[in-house]
């Protein structure tokens, strides 16, 4: 976990930041500053949160609470997939959303689409604990990969999904509790 400010000497916070992602992009960063109108300009180097100075004990224990479950959660975790030629295995960390269609699963991942079959449902109880919610019938989201809501639609990793009138509300409380009511 690092924490940043985004005021350094010799170089701005998110300058560093980017040069931080380029040699590890698994490391959960946390933005603290006293220029508030900076902070969201964290979320371009995919910080996990900032905090605006002075810092409250409070909401330092709730971002150090969520940042400690990302990383335990997803620090290598690992899925098995049952696919065509036998059994894929893929992180946790790298399914930005599974898809069934015909009853096909389909796992977006960083590293491309496995093709699988089985029970969205199934899969739902078996995720929930690496904090992915159904956006619709069709889509099971890892709330990491979430970056921007909007009418009704969600952006996740690249890719614009319909959000549904039925599980909008549940989808974004999930997004919500996920993001420590940042949403």
């Amino acid at each position: 976990i690092v924490f940043m400010d985004i005021e350094l000497p010799g170089m701005n916070g998110l300058e560093a930041a980017r040069r931080l992602r380029a040699k590890d992009d698994s490391v959960v960063l946390i933005f603290v500053t006293n220029m508030a109108q900076f902070a969201l300009e964290g979320y371009t180097v995919d910080a996990m949160d900032f905090i605006v100075k002075p810092v409250v004990y409070n909401s330092l224990r709730i971002k150090m609470a969520r940042a400690l479950k990302q990383i335990i959660c997803k620090r290598g975790e690992k899925f098995v997939i049952n696919c065509k030629t036998g059994a894929c295995v893929v992180s946790v960390s790298r399914i930005k959303y599974v898809e069934v269609i015909n009853h096909k699963l389909m796992f977006h991942t960083v590293d491309g689409v496995v093709m699988s079959s089985g029970s969205l449902s199934k899969l739902e109880t078996g995720l929930a604990k690496y904090d992915f919610a159904r956006c619709n019938n069709c889509y099971l989201v890892n709330l990491d990969f979430v970056t921007e809501i909007n009418e009704n639609n969600a952006h996740v990793g690249g890719d614009i999904l319909t959000i549904s009138r039925s599980r909008r509300r549940p989808f974004l409380k999930a997004l919500a509790d996920h993001y420590g009511g940042g949403w």
